[in-house]
Parts: structure tokens; C-alpha cells; sequence
């Protein structure tokens, strides 16, 4: 209903990319995707491996050839970066591990008023350098971490926050594949 974008997370966070045989990377990355699209009548555009940053040497290749064009593997940049492959095309929107809920409040235990100023002063940064030239903000969220009573009110008032400011884009991964790619 929100019109958000499933995005490919291989089949289990027990198994990352790397622990799977060469052969059968491809075959994993194919699975995920018709699962998607099974459940959702739509397949999926972008990928986020288990653990992020999980790749091998083939897997932008596998991805691409899969029909995958971003993935939010890379977290070098506050920009799209184009990614070589073999056939297709490629994207790497930038994903900030750096205000992830799960590193922050439930493996750094900083609290939740923390968390808040955390992402309104990462906001303040981008939102700045991006009256020059656009910036991405991933806010990467888990229900079972940021949605408990005591936490949920502060991402709201985050939210609440940014998008008071002129010129904001809530865009999905796709929007901004498809903005960048045009």
C-alpha cells in the first residue's frame, strides 16, 4: 500500500553470499528474486545482502544478469556510484551503516534520544552539501528494533524533522535508480 521496494536479502541471515558454493550463488540470487515476485506479483529491482557488504567477485554480475540494477551493498558514498558488470547495469545506492537501529540501539545501547539527535544531525549534514549537489539518506530500520514502545516515538520525531525541511525526497531505491539511470 506504501508503495515501498522489496529488495532481495538472499534466503537467511545464517548463510552470507560467501558461504555458498561459486556454482550455486546464482541459483541462490534467482530464488530470492522469483520468491519475491511470487508474493508480491513483482520482482525485485534492488539487493541487500545479509550483513551488508556481502559480496563475491560475481555477485554484481549474478545480480545484474538476474535483472537486478542497485544494490545498497556499498556503503561508500552519500551519491549513486555506478558499478561495472558484465551485461546489464549496475548501482550502488548508498546505504549508511553508520545510523543503522540494530548497530546503534541494540548492539551500541545508545539511547533512543540519542538515536533521534543521531539522525537529525546526519540529516543537517546532508541536507547542507546537498543544496550543492544531491545527497542519499538511508535510514536502515528492523520493526522488531526501532518499533518498541519506548523507541518508536523518537523515529517519528526524526522523521517528523526531516521532512519539515523544503526540497526533501522520500524516494524508494528504485525512484532513485530510475532518476539516476534517466
Amino acid at each position: 500500500k506504501r508503495k515501498g521496494d522489496w529488495l532481495g536479502h538472499a534466503m537467511t541471515n545464517n548463510l552470507r553470499v560467501q558461504d555458498y558454493l561459486r556454482e550455486e550463488e546464482r541459483a541462490v540470487i534467482r530464488q530470492v528474486k522469483e520468491t519475491i515476485a511470487g508474493a508480491t506479483g513483482k520482482a525485485p529491482r534492488g539487493w541487500l545482502g545479509p550483513g551488508g557488504a556481502d559480496e563475491t567477485f560475481d555477485t554484481l554480475d549474478h545480480l545484474a544478469a538476474e535483472g537486478f540494477d542497485y544494490t545498497c551493498d556499498w556503503g561508500c558514498d552519500d551519491q549513486p556510484v555506478p558499478m561495472r558488470v558484465k551485461s546489464g547495469r549496475m548501482l550502488a545506492i548508498p546505504y549508511q551503516q553508520g545510523i543503522n537501529d540494530i548497530r546503534t540501539l541494540f548492539y551500541g545501547n545508545i539511547t533512543p534520544e540519542s538515536y533521534y539527535r543521531m539522525v537529525c544531525d546526519q540529516f543537517d549534514t546532508l541536507y547542507a552539501e546537498g543544496a550543492i549537489n544531491g545527497r542519499v539518506m538511508t535510514i536502515p530500520l528492523h520493526p522488531f528494533v526501532i518499533g518498541l514502545p519506548f523507541r518508536i516515538k523518537y523515529l517519528d520525531k526524526a522523521l517528523e524533522y526531516i521532512c519539515s525541511h523544503e526540497g526533501v525526497w522520500r524516494a524508494t531505491g528504485s525512484e532513485i535508480a530510475d532518476w539516476f539511470y534517466e
